[in-house]
């Protein structure tokens, strides 16, 4: 895709000589709205965004990451404005601001948070988060959910209660704030909202999908039609009048996703990386869990455990929020295995096909047939995190309702082919034994890079030639 138009809005793009966004500019009637410009490294990370805002204003940031591609320092205008640090298993440990202000994180064996500042956390035996306190004010929120996992209700210091509607699918489909209906929503076959509905079930918005399926080309609204402008990472930017060039509303982020600035707040339900954003709760709902942008990690463990790819079960994107995505909270590499089909470049056949026989026999059976898994998650003493036989079932259960059979079998085939799918071992005991965790972790690019880009990305963790050129690296 190389341009969009609705009414007088245009947008362009254009890409390197791999296939990655190069540029990427908004107009309308032929005035700039919003540019975007990338510079890339030797595997395809952006280290440099230039952009340029409706206001005619530009800034540079840049970015740089630690040897295990978690995002280290990031620049505005060549000032140092955050600086990360990480546990071996990619905790953050400690951000510094641009001002030397210093907030730490600590964690348990489990990698969940504790403490990350003044403010500290407790979780439920699932290994849900229950509730934070900030200590220098006492203010307390509390979290609830159902059997599945899903969010379903916030308590807030001023005393409001937020409670989430969801449907059997396990989407969100309504909100209520002190048990009164604010909004609603309804979803298309792909699992994006397609129209927000007010207390009454009137439609307030209807969203409309082209580019992109995790967050929506234009929106309607009494009687308008509106441009929304979204960056590289689907986060929106501009809401604009596709009539008149009015910008309705305009919104900024940090490299996490907090949000800096909103010019017209709730105008639109999507937020940083076209999740959808709760400005009550401060966080962003993707699919399956929920984000919180201040500590850059999940809420509660991934449904999916270690099938994911990641020993983090709390972690975001592998720390890397500047090139990756996850729209569904199950799968950070998602969008990849899109157009080009690259899983049949980067996993062997035998493993898809492995992959595929599996699932069949899932689909047939259910649990009797993967790998002895209704053992696996019932047999006494098996514990990895907390009561792994609940998260195990409700994991599997909310797998096969976000991702479906087709994607769940390409997730599968990656996470067999990088050694993450647990094998299943039995003691002297007759207990089962929690499998290891993976020997490394994984991080293959961006969720759009071609297909040459991510199979270099995979095989450069296992070269360990002393002074060989890394595979995917471009030469001098």
């Amino acid at each position: 895709m190389t341009a969009t138009t609705l009414g007088n809005t245009a947008t362009a793009y254009s890409y390197n000589e791999h296939g990655e966004p190069q540029t990427y500019a908004t107009t309308f009637s032929g005035q700039a709205l919003f540019n975007q410009t990338y510079t890339r490294d030797g595997f395809g990370r952006i280290t440099q965004k230039t952009e340029t805002g409706s206001d005619g204003q530009t800034h540079t940031f840049s970015y740089t990451y630690d040897a295990a591609d978690r995002l280290a320092d990031v620049r505005r205008d060549g000032s140092l404005i955050a600086h990360y640090d990480y546990d071996a298993n990619g905790n953050r440990t400690a951000k510094t601001s641009s001002d030397g202000a210093v907030a730490a994180g600590t964690y348990d064996a489990q990698d969940r948070l504790t403490r990350y500042g003044t403010t500290t956390y407790d979780y439920n035996q699932n290994g849900d988060l229950a509730s934070k306190t900030d200590t220098a004010t006492g203010a307390r929120t509390s979290y609830g959910y159902d059997g599945l996992g899903s969010l379903t209700s916030v308590g807030l210091p001023d005393g409001r209660r937020v409670e989430y509607v969801i449907d059997a699918a396990g989407d969100r489909v309504g909100k209520k704030v002190d048990g009164q209906l604010v909004q609603r929503f309804l979803y298309g076959e792909t699992g994006a909202p397609v129209a927000e509905l007010d207390s009454q079930g009137n439609v307030r918005s209807r969203f409309v999908y082209g580019s992109r399926d995790h967050v929506p080309d234009y929106m309607t609204r009494d009687g308008h039609t509106y441009r929304i402008v979204s960056d590289d990472l689907g986060s929106p930017r501009l809401v604009v009048d596709s009539a008149s060039g009015q910008i309705v509303e305009q919104l900024t982020y940090d490299e996490f996703g907090n949000v800096t600035s909103d010019t017209n707040p709730g105008f639109q339900p999507f937020g940083f990386a076209g999740g959808l954003y709760d400005r009550d709760t401060g966080l962003v709902h993707f699919g399956s869990r929920e984000y919180d942008p201040v500590v850059g990690r999940f809420t509660q463990k991934d449904p999916l455990g270690f099938h994911a790819g990641d020993t983090n079960l709390f972690g975001y994107v592998f720390g890397d929020p500047v090139n990756l995505v996850d729209p569904s909270g199950l799968d950070p590499f998602g969008d990849i295995f899109g157009p080009g089909g690259v899983i049949d470049d980067i996993v062997p056949d035998p493993v898809s096909n492995a992959a595929a026989g599996f699932l069949d026999g899932w689909s047939n059976g259910m649990a009797s047939h993967a790998f002895g898994i209704q053992q696996w998650c019932n047999a006494p003493g098996y514990d990895i995190g907390n009561k792994l036989s609940y998260i195990g079932w409700r994991g599997l259960a909310k797998g096969l309702l976000k991702l479906g059979i087709k994607d769940a079998i390409r997730a599968f085939a990656r996470h067999e082919e990088r050694h993450a799918f647990p094998k299943i071992r039995v003691g002297k005991d007759g207990k089962v034994i929690p499998p290891k965790k993976p020997p490394y972790k994984p991080s293959i690019g961006d969720a759009r890079q071609s297909q040459d880009r991510a199979r270099s990305r995979i095989q450069r963790q296992h070269d360990q030639a002393p002074g060989a050129r890394r595979p995917g690296e471009r030469p001098k």
